[in-house]
């Protein structure tokens, strides 16, 4: 008898802890079908495995998904194809300014898992004559959380033949790299490839992230940028201090000798621009 009311008792809670696993997962699922989430495809394949792959396991877990294509994007891809790797509520092509700013105001996270140099360059000085470029810039004078991933537009990119110049002069590595700040300045989250799912997790679930995007040691060269119309050995020495490695002056600017020879002898390149 008491062998039959300990299996009953182990049934009922085996019974018991389906059923609230269930309405738990029931709960969890209308909770973030509630969330919309609005994923940029621009003209770039960078890192695209690894992206898609993230992008697949994002999309599986319930969100209300739309995805924009860019022209740029369907030359790389057809619609077809990305069907075929992820599986969005909806997918849209061609916007007017109305549908932009709907969908951007309507959405809880916009991803933009191809951030490109172009793009960046374009939303930096307010240039707004693509779907993509007019998008991000209406979620940033919205307000809208954005997270990009940066392989695309990251000048450290040595992996990427398209995104990156080994001989590149270096005052357009610097231009890339500040490009790329200025857009974290202004609200965007930048975050490498592989961080992709772990960055809309910690948005949704409200975890405080310590700039994910910035876990790495940059090799990019730093510079420094004067105004003064004189430049002294004052100057090349407080480049010295702050380990600069490039000194940006006017271009009428006057370097004196002293300044000159220190320059040449600390290894310090000073550009006029």
């Amino acid at each position: 008898m008491n062998d039959k009311l300990n299996i009953t008792k182990d049934k009922i809670r085996e019974i018991v802890g389906k059923v609230v696993n269930e309405l738990f997962s029931q709960k969890q699922s209308k909770l973030l079908s509630a969330k919309k989430l609005l994923i940029l495809f621009t003209g770039s394949l960078t890192s695209y495995d690894t992206i898609i792959n993230q992008l697949r396991n994002i999309t599986s877990i319930g969100y209300d998904t739309t995805l924009v294509l860019s022209e740029s994007f369907l030359n790389l891809k057809s619609i077809d194809e990305v069907k075929k790797e992820l599986n969005p509520d909806r997918i849209l092509t061609k916007l007017d300014n109305y549908q932009i700013a709907e969908e951007v105001r309507t959405a809880d996270l916009i991803l933009i898992p191809f951030l490109t140099r172009n793009t960046v360059a374009k939303v930096l000085n307010a240039i707004t004559d693509t779907v993509p470029t007019n998008l991000i810039f209406t979620a940033l004078m919205l307000k809208k959380k954005i997270i990009a991933v940066r392989d695309g537009a990251d000048p450290e990119m040595l992996d990427c033949i398209h995104c990156y110049t080994p001989n590149a002069p270096a005052f357009i590595q610097l231009l890339m790299q500040k490009n790329l700040e200025l857009l974290k300045q202004v609200g965007v989250e930048l975050i490498k490839s592989d961080q992709l799912e772990e960055a809309v997790e910690n948005f949704f679930l409200n975890k405080k992230s310590s700039e994910i995007g910035d876990r790495r040691v940059s090799s990019v060269p730093h510079f420094l940028k004067l105004q003064r119309e004189i430049i002294t050995s004052e100057d090349i020495k407080k480049a010295l201090k702050n380990k600069e490695k490039y000194l940006y002056v006017p271009p009428n600017a006057i370097i004196t000798d002293i300044a000159k020879e220190l320059a040449n002898k600390e290894g310090i390149e000073i550009i006029r621009i």
